[in-house]
């Protein structure tokens, strides 16, 4: 449907008997165009603007005209004959209806006085308003399941022929809900239809409030939720990655577990630097939440539309608006998503041993002049014959007691898999009354890693609540309650303690060497990575859980006020355990049985009080139906109080467990807080001229406990201006 400002239709006038479309000429020459390219050329030649819904006319038909010098009238009777197409003109609109009476078939041109074959029919009449009684002018009435239909006058006003057997009339309206209503007997009928929820407009959300897109005088970009759910992933970053313009997200490495680096505009500072993250109106992480409890997505790109959060908005401001229980009867939405990924980097690394011996000697030989296999013309002939598949592999020893190595072996199959499977569960139940509305969500998530050797997996739970209730017609009151829980568990270590998955790329993990010797890991130079491994009771672990509970009031006490309360509380409880443990393995081309790496255990927990308190109101008025005014002025405060503790035993009694009490030795014993608080004071001021020349002023007075008294407090204005 053409994006045109409806609401211009209301403004049609009488004009005196030298009207524009009376003076005005146009010229049309076009063969095998469609009616909406026509329209086009008429709009770039003229002043005058179409106004139509789609169902009350073919925007595909294509057609051949030629005009020269005609009067607007004359070309559209020249497009419609015949088709059922009425068009009102006032000045310079043009509002195009449908009447399905002027439609003639074939048979009703060849006998236009047989009555007899035509079914009975009556006349509906009737007028289509809006909630405050305003007549919506081009609104579109049609018998269900039929195209028999018209469009309303400037007045609202409609007369519809129909036949006698016709039990529905649907009617429709741009930003109104579509109603239908029963016919009956009934040969009047008036309607007041709805609003949709946003209006005639659509709205995107920016700092402490919505504004029409339209009116936007700042850089801010906005993704709904459809959009969103076309891209399932388990994290919504991964899931906004080139769905935003000037939203930047990159993956800094292959483990899917890790926090990618988001910036806006690529712009940042030499200290680092992120976008301000907050998730109904709170500070949080994107990470943490389930993609399809998100509603929409805003990012705020520039200073005009981010000083309303000061310095904390330097970097750009991401809004995230959650899922809220929407009227009617409840509904109940389950989706799953089962996935397997694999590397985009090249994994065809030479794995046939006598390449492999022959690349490595002939390097190491241009560097000194030495052979690294020392392989001779004989060993090169058993080494081919492994490679082939003719012999199996095996080693020899020497009579100096060393082993030559003659296998075959493909390093990155053994360690990595060459596909990650993972599974997504969402289940979630919407629905209420005028009165009271209800939204409930939980979603579980599950992967494995690129690790082969030991089975490692990542999962997630995400539990959402969210209830509001209307207590009387100037207060609504909601709760919003948000719980995640994540856990993965990384496998590793190496013979000095830790080593993870990422660093098993070693330059000496040649194909012509074994993984194992009778059942003992092997590892010539001693590194022991994969080692650790097998043996597989070294490890990281690392879980959270977070609990964050809104609650809400609005109050409307006034026409044209509107003011906002709510209170957060997150709690957040996160820990490390890192075990490390004593392996075997062998080593040097003696076959050497080694016992090495920690016995350590590290226990890290940390538990964040997050509160954060929002007062703002709102005032919109109208003066002299030209001036929009709009005034917003709020408070905000935060704070933070962080501990954490540290405790690290030595010497535990049992590999198998993890438990500081099985310690014999204290090794370290610590711990750290912190605690940090910001207050502010801000507000917004928007005007605009007949919704075409807008203004906008932003400012905030933040306060910061980071910094030392005498110098806490900075004011951060902005100014923006626009034109439509």
């Amino acid at each position: 449907m053409r994006l045109i400002l409806i609401f211009l239709i209301t403004s049609f006038v009488s004009v005196g008997v030298n009207s524009y479309s009376q003076t005005a000429r146009l010229s049309v020459n076009m063969e095998s165009a469609t009616i909406e390219e026509i329209f086009d050329a008429i709009e770039k030649q003229s002043e005058y603007i179409f106004f139509y819904q789609d169902q009350n006319i073919d925007l595909n038909r294509v057609v051949s005209i030629e005009v020269e010098h005609k009067t607007i009238n004359e070309v559209l009777d020249e497009l419609f004959k015949d088709t059922g197409n009425t068009y009102q003109i006032k000045d310079r609109q043009v509002l195009i209806g449908f009447d399905n009476s002027k439609v003639k078939s074939k048979n009703e041109q060849k006998e236009p006085n047989n009555e007899s074959l035509q079914p009975q029919k009556k006349t509906i009449t009737g007028k289509v308003t809006d909630a405050n009684g305003e007549p919506l002018p081009g609104a579109s009435i049609i018998v269900k399941g039929t195209t028999i239909g018209v469009t309303g006058d400037v007045d609202g006003n409609y007369t519809l022929e129909i036949p006698n057997d016709a039990e529905v009339l649907v009617f429709s309206f741009v930003g109104m809900k579509v109603q239908e209503i029963a016919i009956g007997e009934q040969t009047q009928i008036n309607i007041s239809l709805e609003e949709e929820t946003f209006g005639l407009e659509e709205v995107v959300a920016v700092g402490y409030g919505v504004q029409k897109k339209t009116n936007l005088t700042g850089a801010v970009s906005q993704i709904e939720a459809d959009k969103i759910s076309a891209r399932p992933s388990a994290s919504i970053t991964q899931s906004l990655q080139g769905a935003l313009p000037g939203l930047n997200i990159k993956n800094t490495t292959g483990d899917p577990r890790s926090t990618p680096e988001i910036n806006i505009r690529g712009f940042n500072s030499i200290n680092g630097g992120s976008p301000l993250v907050l998730i109904d109106g709170i500070e949080g992480n994107l990470n943490l939440i389930n993609p399809t409890d998100i509603e929409s997505v805003s990012v705020l790109k520039d200073a005009a539309s981010a000083a309303i959060y000061g310095a904390r908005g330097a970097f750009g401001v991401i809004l995230v608006t959650t899922k809220k229980g929407v009227e009617g009867e409840p509904v109940i939405t389950y989706n799953n998503n089962f996935s397997f990924t694999t590397p985009t980097a090249r994994t065809d690394f030479i794995t046939n041993p006598y390449d492999y011996g022959k690349i490595v000697d002939a390097a190491i030989y241009g560097y000194n002049g030495s052979s690294f296999t020392g392989y001779n013309d004989a060993d090169w002939e058993r080494i081919k014959r492994v490679a082939d598949g003719e012999v199996a592999p095996y080693n020899e020893l020497q009579a100096n007691g060393t082993f030559k190595f003659f296998n075959k072996t493909n390093w990155y199959d053994y360690l990595f898999r060459k596909y990650q499977s993972s599974q997504n569960h969402n289940i979630s139940v919407s629905g209420g009354t005028k009165k009271l509305k209800a939204y409930l969500s939980g979603r579980v998530y599950k992967s494995n890693t690129i690790q082969k050797i030991v089975d490692e997996d990542y999962k997630k739970y995400n539990l959402k609540s969210n209830i509001a209730y209307q207590v009387n017609d100037w207060l609504e009151i909601s709760d919003n309650i948000q719980y995640s829980v994540g856990d993965t568990k990384e496998f590793g270590g190496n013979r000095n303690g830790w080593g993870d998955t990422w660093t098993y790329t070693k330059n000496y993990l040649y194909a012509f060497m074994p993984t194992q010797i009778d059942g003992v890991p092997y590892d010539m130079y001693g590194e022991s990575d994969h080692a650790s491994l097998e043996a597989g009771n070294s490890w990281v672990r690392n879980y959270y859980k977070q609990f964050i509970n809104t609650f809400r009031a609005k109050l409307t006490p006034i026409k044209g006020l509107e003011i906002n309360f709510d209170y957060s509380n997150r709690i957040n409880h996160s820990g490390v355990s890192t075990r490390l443990n004593e392996f075997q393995y062998l080593t040097t081309d003696h076959i050497t049985l080694s016992n090495v790496g920690i016995n350590r255990l590290t226990e890290t927990r940390t538990e964040t009080n997050y509160d954060a308190l929002n007062l703002f109101g709102t005032y919109s008025r109208t003066f002299a139906t030209k001036h929009n005014l709009k005034l917003m002025v709020g408070f905000n405060q935060e704070s933070s109080d962080q501990d954490v503790i540290l405790a690290e035993q030595g010497g535990l009694s049992n590999p198998e467990y993890a438990n500081l009490n099985l310690g014999t030795e204290v090794l370290r014993a610590d711990g750290s807080a912190q605690l940090w608080a910001v207050q502010g004071y801000f507000g917004r001021f928007n005007y605009d001229f007949e919704n075409r020349y807008l203004l906008e002023f932003n400012a905030r007075y933040d306060g910061s406990s980071r910094f030392p008294s005498e110098s806490r407090w900075g004011f951060f204005p902005s100014v923006s201006t626009g034109w439509i």
